[in-house]
């Protein structure tokens, strides 16, 4: 009998709250009143949090930050933190950093990267966006693997329509 194996994975924001986008289901927002303030991990408690991570067991540590995408600034912490947790603990390591640019994300080199894309429905916060069309979503595989990253998965997610 095959038995599914379930991925365990820690997550930790390196950059809370603050983000300029007007995203009005995301308390990271900086546009309305959240209780979520803006706020920056250093790089020693990156990395104790991912030895804490994999000593629970753990296969993948993922830093997000809540941004559209990433500045200088931050992507040289997430460079810095990636290499520091690498050195530190054997655990995947993953990133969620917004809209990378072609430059950032060749500057990162992943060694995988998950694609996902959404089919917007009535009663999620994609309601009343288009859809992704084909020849876009082509064009966003194309340009990884023009970059030589590996497609860790592919999925077009349908989100239910509860009406």
């Amino acid at each position: 009998m095959v038995r599914p194996e379930v991925e365990v994975e820690g997550i930790v924001s390196l950059k809370t709250g603050g983000c300029p986008e007007d995203c009005h289901f995301c308390s990271q927002s900086g546009q309305f009143s959240s209780p979520v303030r803006a706020a920056w991990l250093d790089i020693p408690s990156l990395v104790r949090a991912a030895v804490e991570t994999a000593a629970t067991g753990a296969s993948e540590f993922c830093v997000v930050a809540a941004v559209r995408g990433p500045d200088r600034r931050l992507m040289d912490q997430v460079r810095e933190g990636v290499r520091a947790i690498r050195e530190a603990v054997d655990i995947n390591v993953a990133c969620s950093l917004g809209m990378l640019t072609r430059e950032q994300a060749g500057e990162l080199a992943p060694d995988e990267v998950p694609l996902n894309f959404l089919n917007p429905r009535p009663g999620t916060p994609l309601a009343g966006r288009r859809p992704v069309e084909g020849a876009e979503a082509l064009k966003t595989i194309a340009t990884i693997a023009d970059l030589k990253m590996p497609i860790k998965a592919l999925s077009a997610t349908l989100c239910a329509d509860r009406s």
